[in-house]
């Protein structure tokens, strides 16, 4: 019961933050990707704890938004201001 509650409001939070076009830790790739569309380029590394990436989203006027994921959900992001 306690699991479909907190999966339940962790699915309102990712719908409220996609409707938003934001991206918070914990989403998935494909979340992310419903949010923010497909990045503009990929970095990968593969290491110990699995696979990492770096999704980088250009945004015009030398400005660039980073998303990192590990093994595919989302746990960090980076703006250029």
């Amino acid at each position: 019961m306690q699991r479909e509650i907190a999966r339940q409001d962790r699915n309102s939070k990712v719908r409220d933050a996609i409707a938003r076009g934001a991206v918070s830790i914990g989403m998935t790739a494909d979340e992310v990707v419903q949010s923010w569309g497909r990045p503009t380029k990929v970095n990968r590394s593969i290491g110990a704890g699995g696979a990492h990436e770096q999704w980088v989203y250009d945004r015009g006027d030398f400005r660039a938004q980073y998303v990192y994921l590990d093994n595919g959900v989302v746990t960090g992001a980076q703006s250029q201001e």
